[in-house]
């Protein structure tokens, strides 16, 4: 009762000061009373909030902080101080994803250190906190099946608004333009590729990081489709799995919709739901009527009309020559422990356009390795539930599987795994399907069938093997 009287006299306080920090001390307070009555609603707000406001920009409407951010680390602090959930065993899952985040904010934090600027720029250091918390936080508070399925339910619902404000966006209606300008203050509305072949981004800062999300939930919504759920949960998903094809074909990013693509087709493999193959058809083919003149236009911009002769999609090309000639010479001089969370000062082109560049220079070689025993612990944690478990959490695990093996060549062309958009939906997903394995390691399922045992009228049933 203090903590909550404080709380309230806190955001008294803060109206005078700054009305945001008013509204987020009255969401704190809300949050904290609804979290300590039910800590799963914890895990639920970060499911509903995190992805679909990742993309946001600091200062909008919280400062300092993205909204997504405040999120995780208010309920996380809550978590903390009140010690509301016990604490859960680790398994590897949980280590890979440790040794990801606090590797990167640790070397992160060494490079600064040398340089003199940690004070400067410690948000962008321990930015990868949010994502082992937000895993965490998921894992640990959703373990019963029923709030699981509510979470991929609202991962998947929430999209619509998200698709929606991009699809809008590209046909330019309305001012969404300039409201998506404003929540993201982005800066690629200024480019030249922007303003001469114009993409949807929706309330994310880039068309790679709208369309990293939509392929999860592209790929979430279809394993719910191909699992057993009622008539008007399956009419639900298909609609936002079908707004979220739309709004993928605009943002003309080929690299997310090869990912859908490939995940489509071993979802369907993996369920025996080749009969559901028709509807994705008839969804590709509905989002090519609709938003075809765009993929054309930009399959023209990159194959086409162009001088020389090259296989290679333009962009593909572009970044070649930029690692080649100024970032494949510093490997040699970076690889061990990596620059730091900059860009080294030798190069020009400031953007990696590479995972894996990404992950090398902030980390090094280490870092790399940990990224990649990340998706490989992910594949194999999603690969095992997927073979023992049923409904939503069977169609989370291969949600990760898909987008596990996805993500290596993905990040050869995009930093995909260190952005907003597709990182914050996997790893609510990844949470959830460790929440999933902990249900599969307490009660796993017998390795044979069992025997009926015939019992005799006279004679007591035995009792059962302990």
């Amino acid at each position: 009762m203090l903590l909550f009287a404080g709380l309230a006299l806190a955001t008294g306080a803060l109206a005078a000061l700054d009305v945001r920090l008013a509204l987020a001390g009255a969401l704190a307070v809300m949050g904290t009373i609804a979290v300590v009555s039910r800590p799963a609603l914890g895990g639920l707000i970060l499911v509903a909030t995190v992805p679909v406001t990742s993309g946001l920009a600091a200062g909008v409407p919280f400062p300092l902080l993205r909204p997504s951010e405040a999120a995780i680390l208010g309920i996380g602090a809550l978590f903390l101080v009140l010690a509301l959930r016990p604490a859960v065993r680790w398994n590897s899952l949980d280590w890979a994803v440790a040794a990801y985040c606090i590797g990167s904010i640790t070397i992160g934090a060494f490079h600064e250190l040398q340089a003199g600027t940690l004070a400067t720029n410690v948000i962008a250091v321990t930015a990868p906190l949010q994502f082992l918390l937000l895993y965490r936080i998921v894992a640990s508070t959703l373990e019963r099946p029923e709030d699981r399925s509510t979470a991929l339910r609202l991962l998947v619902l929430l999209s619509i608004p998200v698709s929606i404000i991009g699809i809008l966006q590209q046909f330019d209606i309305g001012p969404t333009q300039t409201f998506i300008e404003t929540a993201t203050k982005s800066t690629i509305f200024d480019t030249w590729g922007f303003e001469n072949y114009p993409r949807a981004t929706s309330i994310f800062p880039n068309w790679h990081t709208f369309a990293g999300y939509l392929a999860v939930v592209i790929l979430l919504g279809l394993a719910r489709l191909t699992s057993q759920h009622a008539p008007r949960r399956r009419v639900e998903t298909l609609v936002a799995v079908g707004i979220a094809t739309g709004a993928l074909a605009l943002t003309q990013t080929f690299t997310s919709i090869f990912a859908v693509a490939f995940g489509t087709v071993l979802i369907l493999r993996r369920q025996r739901a080749w009969h559901i193959a028709p509807w994705a058809l008839v969804l590709g083919g509905i989002a090519l009527a609709f938003f075809g003149s765009f993929l054309g236009q930009r399959f023209e911009e990159q194959w086409i009309g162009r001088e020389d002769s090259s296989l290679l999609p333009q962009t593909v090309d572009y970044r070649i020559e930029v690692w080649t000639e100024q970032y494949f010479p510093l490997i040699g001089q970076y690889w061990p422990l990596g620059y730091g969370t900059g860009i080294p000062p030798e190069v020009d082109w400031v953007y990696t356009e590479s995972g894996y560049l990404t992950l090398l220079l902030r980390g090094g070689v280490g870092l790399v390795i940990a990224a990649a025993f990340l998706i490989g612990t992910s594949y194999s944690t999603a690969n095992r539930v997927s073979r023992n478990r049923t409904g939503d959490d069977r169609a989370g695990a291969l949600c990760v599987v898909a987008v596990s093996l996805a993500l290596i060549p993905m990040n050869v062309v995009w930093p995909y795994l260190t952005n907003s958009g597709l990182t914050q939906a996997f790893f609510v997903v990844l949470g959830l399907v460790r929440a999933a394995s902990a249900s599969t390691e307490r009660a796993p399922a017998p390795e044979y069938p069992a025997q009926p045992v015939a019992v005799s009228r006279n004679r007591p049933a035995p009792d059962p093997p302990g």
